[in-house]
This record gives C-alpha cells, structure tokens and sequence, in this order.
C-alpha cells in the first residue's frame, strides 16, 4: 500500500473526524465514506451529551454523588474488559448489528480502511479507552473520597 499512501489516508481521516476536512482522496469508496459520516456523526452525538452529563454533574454538585458515580462508572467500564476476548464476535454480531442499521460498516479486502483500521486497532483502542476512562474515573474518586474525609 505505501507509506507515503497511508499517512495521506490517515491524515485526511484525522481531519475529517475533527471536521476540518472531507474524505476527497481517491483512496475512499462511497461505501466507506457514507459509513464514517455515521461514525462521525455518532461521535459528535457523545460529545454534546458529554458535555450535558459534565453540565448537570457541575449543577448537582456533590463530592459524595460525584465519589459513587465515579466508582460506579469505574466498575461498569473496567468490567467492559471482559469483551477483549471474545472482541471480534462482539464487534460483528452484537456492536454493529446495533449501532447500524445498514451493511456499510462490512469492510473487503479492496476497502482502504480494511488497511488503516484492521480490527486489532479497534480491540487495542478499545482496551485503551477503558484504561483511560477508568483511570480519570478513579482520579476523581479518589479527590473526592480525599475531600469528603477532609470534611469530617
């Protein structure tokens, strides 16, 4: 495939993602292009209701609410773990099966992201996002416990 190919590939995906480009290579096919337009859009979707979930954990405020929604949040992610070793069923027949409905998201071998994004990039971002969530979770557990102990 080249180097210099793939870089440009995951440069302009990179782009497209933080809306600041389009998909204009020759590299994409519709089909791929029209399935990351839903991915894109779905991340925007978590976004906005992140920040709404960040806005009304501000409002309602309180160091021992905010310490057991952080542990619980913890629990539910680390136990997202257990998915890694069965990760390819879970990706074909339950993940996407949900998310869409529509056959876009089945890559072939004449696919650019079947290259740029084989599934051991999802399971390893996956297992990565886990690591990362769960510890800011933990981090804000633990100030909080800190805080709430402080104050007795």
């Amino acid at each position: 495939m080249g180097y210099e190919r793939i870089d440009t590939g995951i440069k302009e995906l990179s782009r497209f993602f933080r809306h600041q480009g389009e998909l204009t290579s020759i590299f994409w096919t519709g089909k791929e292009k029209a399935h990351l337009l839903e991915v894109r859009h779905m991340a925007d979707t978590m976004f906005v209701f992140s920040i709404f979930a960040l806005c009304g954990l501000i409002f309602c405020f309180h160091a021992r609410l905010v310490s057991d929604f952080a542990l619980v949040n913890m629990i539910i992610i680390l136990s997202l773990l257990t998915i890694l070793p069965v990760f390819g069923v879970f990706w074909r027949d339950v993940f996407h099966p949900i998310l869409f409905k529509n056959q876009l998201w089945l890559n072939t071998r004449f696919d650019f992201s079947f290259y740029i994004m084989p599934r051991v990039f999802f399971k390893i971002t996956t297992a990565l996002l886990i690591v990362i969530c769960s510890g800011i979770n933990f981090l804000i557990w633990y100030a909080m416990r800190k805080r709430l102990l402080k104050s007795e």
